[in-house]
């Protein structure tokens, strides 16, 4: 961890993807009250946007 990095702390929630918009979609979803199951399919069908060449 480099001098500038910070580590994360959650203590509600934890969302976690390979872009940050996905993750973003993740963790609001979770905030509007949905389960963890939402919160796959929202990250899901962002990461169908911005990494199509990374989905199936």
């Amino acid at each position: 961890m480099g001098m500038a990095e910070k580590p994360v702390i959650g203590t509600k929630t934890m969302v976690v993807s390979p872009h940050y918009l996905a993750s973003a979609a993740g963790a609001r979803m979770l905030e509007k009250g949905g389960n963890a199951f939402d919160a796959a399919v929202a990250i899901s069908a962002t990461l169908a946007v911005v990494y199509p060449h990374m989905t199936g």
